[in-house]
């Protein structure tokens, strides 16, 4: 062999071999599970090719180790102080050609769940703009149907009351989706047979029974309504869907359309779920129009609709977006009540969170942090904020990190002009961090730190008072994606598995040690449209508890540390 090296398959790193004797010999250690590629160029005449032969060597122990329970470099039996750290939060996504949102300008550092706060003080896990928009009423059998049919569509029902049958009871449910990305869990991006694979686009369909009951009956009828506003006499209205659907509109019935047959495409059975839909227009003689939608469930394809006032179709909507609500001009919003109400959510701030900007239907009143108030300044508006409403109020509220930040959770306030529920579909678009460099006490997976939504990276430094010159070994636990280990101002790794240690040549006395983990694009994507997002990027079998929502693709960036 004329050179010979060693090249790390986790780590990328190529390390020179040594090599002795004639024929020369080059001995290197393999660790049990972990690949490694040895390279070597063939320097004599013979053209012969290298042999690789295995013998047993005598296992080396590094002298220390960075100890898992008190960040501490543990040298020879005597303690060196390990830390604290220096978090610096820094976004990447590069947005100047549209790729990740369509509307320009930086991401920064965002968050899309939050916590919203019941009557009784309670969190309720909720997503930004998903709200309250329409009331639900099913599973009907078509026997009720007519009993119903006779007083439902000319009146404005009491939903906390529920409809009384012949021999039982049916309560009126909320009924959430997002203007801008449709339901949250779309049962047809989690159905195989409606598409390829992969980030798929908002269907134009947000009205499915299976969004409230997965086993809904073949033949049974579901009811949806909402108010929406009337700004002229006549409005165009858009309906389309492969059930049967039929359309009222101030009591009046305006649309009834049979079931389309369902069809599949070879080879693989796809299913068609293309639909033509229909548009008429319709007195508004009112400032308020009640719309009153009936779809019933398909014993053989999805059952989906849509029902929308006004606009012009949103034709040239991206695919990650709800079209109906997209462009200048929108449909109009529909709500359940047209009351004002406050809303109050908590969401917890990253690492040396300084200000938030939120952009609302309403501002923000009250914000509060460990019993704290803050800043808020509230007198910024935009009009024609993603094609939802006239206008929104964008706040923002400072707070007051201390020097050494621990997590803990942001209280809100917000007023709003319509009734969304006890949702967070007040708020228009993500909410927007800044932040700058701050010490941490405690390292944690980044889903405790209230980036369970954001893709980037995040760099870790801290320093390593050494009273000689020796070597440790440390692991970065769990990272999802990469993390760069930087020693003393040089690279000197690059890890993707908590299984790769990282030998630490120190020196005698101080020692900067910064780590820069890069996770992948899943915690971005997960809070979008994806069949990946609903299974195993967001929760565990759907439950969208606290608990689980730590299960999101997070790169876990804590160093963990070997006994």
């Amino acid at each position: 062999l004329g050179g010979s090296e060693l090249w790390d398959l986790q780590t990328g790193l190529v390390r020179a071999l040594p090599a002795s004797g004639t024929p020369r010999i080059v001995e290197f250690e393999l660790s049990p599970d972990y690949a490694v590629v040895v390279a070597g160029r063939i320097s004599d005449s013979t053209g012969s090719a290298p042999v690789l032969a295995a013998r047993p060597l005598a296992a080396t122990v590094v002298d220390g180790v960075v100890d898992r329970v008190v960040d501490r470099v543990v040298d020879g039996g005597e303690q060196v102080e390990f830390g604290p750290w220096t978090i610096e939060i820094e976004p990447t996504l590069d947005n100047r050609f549209l790729d990740f949102s369509s509307f320009p300008g930086d991401l920064g550092v965002e968050s899309v769940r939050v916590d919203v706060l019941s009557s009784d003080g309670r969190p309720v896990p909720s997503i930004i703009d998903h709200g309250v928009r329409m009331m639900a009423l099913g599973p009907i059998s078509p026997v009720e149907a007519a009993d119903i049919e006779s007083w439902l569509p000319g009146s404005v029902p009491n939903f906390d009351q529920p409809v009384v049958l012949e021999d039982r009871a049916v309560a009126w449910r909320p009924y959430v989706f997002s203007p801008t990305t449709g339901l949250d869990h779309d049962p047809l991006l989690l159905d195989t047979m409606t598409g390829p694979h992969g980030l798929k686009g908002v269907p134009p369909e947000f009205i499915d029974p299976l969004a409230l009951d997965s086993d809904a009956a073949a033949g049974s009828l579901y009811y949806f309504t909402a108010a929406a506003p009337s700004p002229t006499s006549h409005e165009m209205l858009r309906a389309g869907g492969r059930a049967a659907y039929a359309v009222w509109v101030d009591g009046t019935q305006v649309i009834q359309s049979p079931e389309d047959e369902a069809r599949v495409f070879p080879p693989w059975s796809l299913r068609d779920m293309s639909v033509v839909g229909c548009e008429i227009e319709v007195d508004t003689p009112n400032s308020t129009t009640q719309v009153l939608l009936r779809v019933q469930v398909s014993a053989d394809q999805p059952t989906r609709a849509w029902v929308v006032m006004g606009g012009d179709g949103g034709a040239n909507a991206p695919r990650s977006r709800l079209r109906w609500w997209w462009g200048d001009a929108p449909s109009a919003p529909f709500s359940v009540a047209g009351v004002q109400r406050e809303v109050a959510l908590r969401v917890t701030p990253p690492p040396g969170a300084v200000r938030l900007e939120v952009t609302a239907h309403g501002p923000v009143i009250a914000a509060s942090i460990a019993g704290l108030e803050c800043v808020i300044s509230a007198d910024n508006q935009e009009s024609g904020v993603d094609g939802q409403d006239a206008a929104a109020v964008v706040s923002v509220v400072t707070l007051e990190p201390d020097a050494t930040w621990s997590a803990g959770a942001l209280d809100l306030t917000i007023a709003t002009p319509v009734d969304l529920g006890a949702t967070a579909g007040a708020i228009m678009r993500p909410l927007r961090w800044h932040t700058r460099p701050i010490r941490v006490d405690r390292l944690s997976d980044w889903a405790e730190w209230g980036l369970s939504d954001f893709s980037g990276i995040v760099r870790y430094s801290t320093t390593v008072d050494a009273d000689r010159a020796t070597s440790a070994q440390l692991r970065v636990n769990g990272p999802v994606g990469s993390a760069r280990v930087i020693l003393n101002g040089s690279a000197i790794s690059t890890v993707y598995s908590t299984d790769t240690p990282v030998v630490l040549d120190l020196i005698a006395g101080l020692n900067t040690i910064e780590i820069e983990c890069a996770n992948t694009l899943a915690n971005y994507y997960g809070r979008w449209p994806s069949p990946f997002s609903a299974n195993t990027g967001r929760t565990e079998e759907f439950d969208p508890s606290a608990s689980n929502r730590s299960r999101r693709h997070s790169s876990a960036p804590y160093v963990a540390l070997d006994d």
